[in-house]
């Protein structure tokens, strides 16, 4: 079972967003736009507080058997863990950098290259853990369930990890993450005066930009 969680994530970054970048901004709004880079790089420094951004988790079981075998196959034994656990995914927020940044005037359109979200954790819930075991005899006379347990709980991360990087949520977390970090420079844009604004975030890697010209609004 997998619960995504992104609504939740969502708000409170907004939240963060108003209450720390919005008031930076006010004097520049009662006086007229402030430039486009000059919002966006203010919008950076404040969000770079916090270093790593979550912009989605996911609530995952992972599920490991072990089994064995002993006397030629005559006694086997088997054991079954269902764990959860909790997984995120993470921008790393210095990674982003105004140079990288691109206004279109035109277009009204401010395109912000963003490194991907990479997963952290898993965070793992033993305490819920259920286990369903076969073969009682070679259970109680021989040291097989230490080793199962052993075996079991050292694969529980990396199968959540592996859960994680599937396809359906990688995508998920890529476009919650271009959602979030939109919506943050968004906000201050037009709080800024820039009503008619847009932010396009991308994950591609943009040409080496040349940094001994500053970008130009």
């Amino acid at each position: 079972m997998i619960r995504v969680l992104l609504g939740l994530v969502a708000g409170l970054v907004l939240a963060f967003a108003a209450v720390t970048l919005i008031p930076e901004y006010l004097p520049s709004w009662l006086g007229g736009r402030a430039p486009v880079l000059s919002v966006a790089d203010t919008t950076l420094q404040a969000i770079q507080r916090q270093q790593r951004l979550t912009v989605m988790t996911a609530r995952l079981n992972s599920t490991i058997t072990s089994r064995q075998q002993r006397l030629g196959g005559l006694l086997s034994a088997s054991k079954t863990l269902i764990i959860p656990g909790t997984i995120r995914y993470e921008v790393d927020l210095s990674a982003l950098k105004l140079e990288t940044m691109r206004w279109n005037k035109e277009e009204q359109t401010l395109t912000i290259f963003a490194p991907r979200p990479v997963i952290a954790g898993p965070e793992v819930d033993l305490t819920r853990t259920t286990e369903y075991k076969d073969g009682a005899l070679l259970l109680a006379f021989t040291d097989v369930e230490k080793a199962f347990d052993t075996a079991n709980r050292a694969a529980v991360a990396a199968n959540m990890r592996a859960q994680g990087a599937s396809r359906g949520l990688v995508d998920l977390a890529d476009e919650a993450a271009r959602d979030t970090i939109g919506r943050l420079f968004l906000l201050p844009l037009i709080t800024a005066g820039h009503a008619d604004a847009r932010v396009k975030v991308t994950f591609v890697t943009p040409p080496r930009p040349d940094l001994t010209t500053p970008p130009q609004e």
